[in-house]
């Protein structure tokens, strides 16, 4: 039956659009998720409301518009300016969706006319021919100023780059990682544009933590194995702990790219998506995508340096660290290495986490997925997030159980027993 459930759930999920895009110059309204859809969130910016990042644009010149783009669905973009009531004041693609000539494009220049000032919305829409009347969206607050009201004197810290400091990174140089860590700059238009990669013993962010995990080895029989895809994907864990309060998992993938393990409990209700509960949620659904409300466990490999972090994901827009969220990385050990095009990474990760929003318990019956970066395609760069083709699955499985069967009565007949010893006493 489980097999059977399983099967069902593997279906619907390759047969579900997921398209990725969200503006990164102007950079988009926090938060910039990039499942903004038509059909599941509201007008103008897929509930996005306005925040206190506005990026001023001097007028009469071009302007180049970036975004990160998660799935090359058919179709094209459109670029315009709306008012704060959401009607278009400007359109700069005026004949209508351009791009669907090449669906990898990531930028497109845009013409701000002369002597032209403006406070308002720069929106990017995003279209999905594979599916009628089907549209993303990712909103940009901006004002338009004249070039002599325009400071383009900028000075970026570590966690910027770019001429206007416009995207974000973890690093700048080597020196950011700790303990021995590269900083890793990744090749296509996504962020952050520079990662910590750690050396076997460290993990973090930055590689600040010391790892107890500290060698590419461990002994298989000591685990519950958990076959995901055959032999291109297998996840293996363990509880540990005197009060068996840690998960202990191992994730071995027959991949050079990222790979990719969450959970949620089965039982979550379907207004999860509620978090982050300062925006407006997505309707909600009759039933929840298997990527809804995952508290997620994410590694990339190079060698034997990793990036491996505790993600989040409220819908289907590409999975984020929980500090983007507000949360915390409560990974305790982490490591991974890279050896004959299979990825292996081991993590421990609190059994049960205070943080309620960005996290969930591994325990009782939880729907576990699990996913690998694809590389049938140059638009799917090594160890950049994004769709992930078949490589991907769901299924529900039993995790720590919430109480010890049989324990709950073995109590009761032993208190009957020592409230029986004390009248007779």
């Amino acid at each position: 039956m489980e097999l059977c459930y399983w099967i069902i759930g593997l279906i619907a999920i390759l047969h579900t659009s997921e398209a990725h895009v969200s503006l990164i110059f102007p950079p988009a309204r926090k938060y910039n998720l990039d499942f903004l859809d038509s059909l599941r969130t509201e007008k103008p910016c897929g509930g996005m409301p306005k925040g206190d990042i506005v990026t001023t644009i001097p007028s009469g010149q071009k302007l180049k518009v970036e975004w990160h783009l998660g799935y090359a669905h058919r179709g094209g973009f459109k670029i315009e300016l709306l008012n704060d009531q959401g009607y278009q004041d400007i359109d700069f693609t005026p004949q209508g969706f351009v791009g669907s000539e090449n669906t990898e494009t990531t930028s497109f220049e845009i013409d701000i006319p002369s002597d032209f000032t403006y406070k308002g919305i720069l929106r990017l829409t995003r279209q999905a021919t594979d599916w009628t009347n089907y549209y993303f969206y990712s909103c940009a607050d901006i004002e338009i100023v004249n070039p002599s009201d325009f400071d383009n004197d900028y000075y970026c810290d570590k966690s910027h780059t770019g001429d206007r400091c416009q995207y974000m990174q973890d690093c700048q140089y080597d020196g950011d990682c700790q303990n021995g860590g590269r900083c890793i700059q990744n090749a296509v238009n996504v962020e952050p544009k520079r990662e910590c990669y750690c050396p076997v013993g460290s993990f973090g962010k930055n590689c600040q933590n010391k790892s107890p995990l500290s060698t590419k080895s461990y002994n298989q029989s000591e685990y519950n194995i958990v076959p995901l895809n055959g032999a291109d994907f297998k996840f293996m864990w363990k509880l540990m702990g005197s009060y068996q309060d840690t998960l202990e998992g191992i994730i071995v993938a027959k991949t050079t790219s990222y790979v990719a393990l969450g959970w949620r409990s089965k039982d979550v209700p379907l207004d999860c998506q509620k978090f982050p509960l300062d925006v407006e949620p997505p309707k909600t659904p009759r039933q929840l995508h298997p990527m809804d409300c995952q508290d997620i466990v994410i590694g990339k490999v190079r060698g034997d340096l990793s990036n491996i972090g505790d993600y989040y994901t409220r819908d289907r827009s590409t999975p984020r660290r929980d500090e983007f969220y507000g949360g915390k990385d409560d990974l305790t050990a982490a490591v991974g290495w890279e050896e004959n095009g299979v990825t292996t990474i081991m993590f421990r990760k609190p059994i049960n986490s205070a943080d309620i929003h960005t996290d969930s318990n591994f325990e009782s019956i939880i729907t576990l997925i699990w996913a690998y970066g694809q590389h049938d395609h140059s638009f799917y760069v090594d160890d950049v997030l994004k769709y992930h083709g078949r490589n991907k699955g769901v299924r529900d499985m039993q995790g720590k159980p919430s109480s010890v069967p049989g324990l709950e009565p073995i109590s009761v007949v032993m208190n009957l027993i020592l409230l029986l010893a004390y009248f007779v006493i």
